[in-house]
């Protein structure tokens, strides 16, 4: 609703500045696959061959329109998929017009109400919205920044068989450079070393969040120290327990949101949590939201979906540099280890104490469900000890490549079956797989792996046989 009065008022602002399509469209595709795989249908994006990757525009706002229709696609399809196709309609020297549908086989919209489904609280009979809730405001939403950004957008639909949005929207084509510098983080040796001594706390309700963050966080920086928190009170209980470089703070939870935390902190602690770097992570890019969010004593904001590069800088930008660096950290723990420890000293494989399993993650994606909850395990304990295998069989034949994608595709799903980095350390060897010359620590992370898993596997297949 604040955001349709801001549209009405006129207060939205388009960027033009360069982005990657294919990236953006990746990006929508894994926040909306995880509730998409929840109910039994796929979701994926095909973009036509002559389509320019480089663009210039406002990536922010096509990905609100693009997730607002993908998201409704995935909310009213039960059974089959979801497809967001992007075309190329006409083309000018630099000037281009894309097409892109979002196709379901999802319920589809009934005659009477195709002609008024852009209006504001608007949806396809009361049957819908009793069934599925929401506001009615997505595709009023949707439509209007569409008109905003100097496009068109329709639809076809029939009962029971699906519907098909279609929007056409001008860009600039770009030059690829900045996209093509940064796509990836590339950090000099001073800043990784900064990143795997800091500790962040990082906050958000969505275990997929949380688990992204975390994916691309340790990815970068694998002795990087995370806490992670699940609303606003359990920040707050933790703020008393340990001390934080920074804290990465969603804003919307049940309970206190993250502006209400923040002002806690800012108010009612010590000036040595008080200050703490504090950087919102939100979908909430509305310059008004960013000006608030500032005002009550936020240092920064990144973009949910957020894009690594700009994460990892916001990250360098805040914390407390001269600090960190004199911080001695591996996996966490703060140690005497420096970088002339041999490498003997490096994690020597040991029992692992108390569960290894986590299944609220489980829960979160196969709820109830009792036989869903049985499947998901007995997949994964197929899939996981033939992973492992090929890591232990990398190592022996020094073929790096086959760890590298071995460990890769096993961290995830012991994210799914909520096995923590500081045990396992999948996303080290991931990481470490890159240097032939870590060989000996690799060997050892390995053996470590091999200790935690096998626990794994025990308590899964113990929990499995319960169901």
């Amino acid at each position: 609703i604040l955001d349709f009065s801001k549209i009405e008022a006129g207060k939205v602002k388009l960027e033009l500045i360069e982005f990657s399509l294919r990236n953006l469209l990746k990006n929508v595709v894994t926040l909306l696959r995880f509730k998409a795989e929840e109910k039994g249908i796929t979701i994926r994006f095909d973009i036509d061959d002559n389509v320019p990757d480089h663009l210039i525009g406002d990536p922010t706002r096509l990905n609100q329109i693009i997730m607002n229709l993908a998201g409704n696609a995935v909310k009213f399809t039960e059974k089959g998929s979801v497809r967001i196709q992007a075309g190329l309609r006409h083309q000018q020297h630099n000037r281009v017009q894309l097409v892109f549908d979002i196709i379901d086989t999802g319920i589809g919209i009934p005659d009477d109400y195709v002609g008024q489904i852009f209006e504001s609280f608007t949806q396809a009979g009361m049957d819908v919205t009793r069934r599925f809730g929401g506001t009615g405001l997505g595709l009023t939403i949707t439509k209007e920044l569409v008109n905003l950004m100097d496009g068109s957008i329709d639809l076809t639909s029939t009962l029971g068989v699906g519907t098909t949005f279609t929007f056409i929207l001008p860009f600039t084509t770009g030059q690829g450079d900045f996209l093509e510098r940064h796509d990836d983080v590339q950090l000099v040796d001073e800043d990784r070393a900064i990143l795997n001594k800091c500790r962040i706390l990082l906050v958000d309700d969505n275990e997929f969040n949380l688990m992204l963050a975390v994916d691309t966080l340790k990815g970068i920086a694998p002795h990087m120290d995370i806490t992670e928190a699940d609303s606003g009170l359990r920040v707050l209980e933790l703020l008393h327990e340990k001390q934080f470089d920074l804290i990465l703070m969603d804003i919307q939870m049940p309970g206190m949101s993250g502006t209400e935390a923040t002002m806690k902190i800012r108010n009612e602690f010590p000036a040595h949590i008080a200050n703490i770097p504090i950087i919102a992570m939100t979908a909430n890019v509305m310059k008004d939201d960013i000006e608030h969010y500032l005002a009550i004593g936020m240092n920064d904001h990144i973009p949910k979906p957020f894009k690594k590069e700009a994460l990892i800088r916001k990250l360098l930008a805040h914390v407390d540099r001269a600090e960190v660096a004199k911080r001695e950290t591996l996996g966490g723990i703060e140690t005497g280890v420096t970088d002339d420890t041999p490498p003997e000293m490096f994690f020597s494989p040991q029992a692992v104490v108390g569960p290894v399993t986590d299944p609220r993650f489980l829960l979160s994606f196969a709820g109830q469900d009792k036989a869903k909850q049985k499947k998901y395990i007995q997949i994964f304990l197929q899939n996981a000890p033939k992973l492992l295998e090929q890591i232990e069989q990398g190592l022996v034949g020094k073929n790096y490549e086959s760890i590298k994608i071995a460990a890769h595709s096993l961290k995830t799903q012991l994210n799914y079956m909520g096995v923590k980095e500081e045990l396992s350390h999948i996303f080290e060897i991931e990481q470490l797989s890159k240097n032939a010359h870590r060989h000996d620590e690799l060997t050892q992370l390995t053996q470590q792996l091999r200790v935690v898993c096998s626990a794994a596997f025990a308590e899964l297949d113990q929990l499995a046989n319960s169901l």
